[in-house]
């Protein structure tokens, strides 16, 4: 924890411009001013601190009470208390006007001495643990998510995602280089994003804005500075951007099955992977309901060429162009989009648009793999 001192210093630095020219003023357990807006005040013994420190209660002096606290002016003085350290905060002006404003100044200092005294413990980390916890199972947000928002100093913003890393069996992620590295670098804002150890992974909550058009996503960005920094070949996920809680549940569930891929940078932006993912959710039981007649009814229809159609739709979902699936097949353009077509109309999604089309095509290769696996 800073000392109360330099975290007073830092406090004033904050609240000068929000208090309309006003002296406002912290005092340390002996009543002695140690910081202040009017730099005149530092180094004062105040009475009004004194008497507010030793009675817990809010000291209000108006004119007529000045006699009976010499050195004094017109104001209010309230008591600071936690289990480290005493003192009080005090702005000067008309009781009656600027008692508000000490209230807020009191709640405001007394969490900025609360997350000093937190930061670093155990106690910080199990707090952003649940955290992460409560917005990555969907819990529903309410007193305990605002709570630890307050406590640990966080802003969530939205839009967000989920980035999910795993770093091959490394002790980056376990003993905190990971975390300090992406902190130093400016990957992550503490007090606006949320992360942690989920399992084996490391588990990035972020803000989401949208990048500038031809600059690398962010979380590329970070992939490629971990496995410089590390000199490891990690994997990075990254979840679609949300506007809400539900969203960020999702988008953890989508980049938490995607870093399980394998190694390498996975983003659900990506057509096929997210395809993937897409598959990965297919219910067995819906899927022979969907898929197996289309399945037998192909395997009719193709009869004798039915493992160069599946070979077809396998290539042609690469992703890399008809001419480069029509190339690695060596067949004829025109053959290829003539069997994608046919089957297309199999499955009666010829009207449908590509990514649904490349959807179904993709169940049943996935179908065929599963039905022909040798035991």
């Amino acid at each position: 924890m800073d000392n109360m001192e330099s975290i007073t210093h830092r406090f004033i630095g904050l609240v000068r411009p929000l208090v309309g020219g006003r002296a406002v003023y912290v005092a340390d357990q002996d009543a002695i001013i140690t910081a202040s807006t009017d730099p005149g005040l530092i180094g004062r013994r105040h009475e009004g601190a004194r008497v507010a420190i030793l009675s817990s209660q809010i000291v209000r002096i108006s004119q007529h009470d000045l006699p009976q606290y010499p050195g004094s002016g017109e104001g209010v003085i309230l008591p600071l208390s936690g289990p480290d350290w005493r003192g009080a905060v005090g702005i000067c002006g008309t009781p009656a006007e600027v008692e508000e404003q000490g209230n807020l100044l009191r709640l405001c200092l007394t969490q900025h001495l609360e997350r000093s005294a937190l930061a670093g413990s155990q106690l910080y980390k199990d707090y952003r643990q649940r955290l992460l916890q409560l917005l990555i199972y969907g819990e529903c947000p309410g007193q305990e998510l605002q709570r630890l928002c307050t406590l640990l100093g966080v802003q969530l913003q939205f839009p967000m995602r989920a980035l999910v890393l795993s770093s091959g069996g490394r002790s980056m992620i376990k003993d905190g280089s990971l975390t300090a590295l992406l902190i130093d670098r400016g990957f992550i804002n503490p007090q606006r994003d949320v992360y942690g150890v989920e399992g084996d992974r490391f588990v990035l909550l972020r803000y989401a804005p949208p990048p500038e058009p031809g600059e690398p996503t962010i979380a590329r960005q970070l992939y490629d500075l971990v496995r410089e920094h590390f000199m490891v070949e990690p994997v990075l996920a990254r979840g679609e951007a949300c506007e809400d809680y539900l969203g960020l549940c999702a988008s953890y569930r989508e980049a938490n099955w995607l870093s399980r891929l394998g190694q390498g940078y996975r983003d659900m932006s990506d057509r096929a992977q997210e395809a993937q993912y897409l598959l990965g959710q297919v219910d067995p039981g819906a899927c022979e309901r969907l898929i197996g007649p289309i399945y037998r009814d192909m395997r009719h229809q193709f009869t004798g060429e039915f493992e160069d159609i599946i070979s077809t739709i396998e290539f042609y979902c690469t992703g890399e162009g008809l001419a480069a699936a029509a190339g690695q097949l060596h067949i004829h353009k025109n053959t290829l989009i003539y069997r994608i077509k046919k089957v297309s109309s199999i499955a009666g999604v010829e009207k449908e648009s590509a990514f649904v089309k490349e959807f179904f095509l993709r169940l049943l290769v996935q179908y065929h793999r599963q039905h022909t696996r040798k035991p």
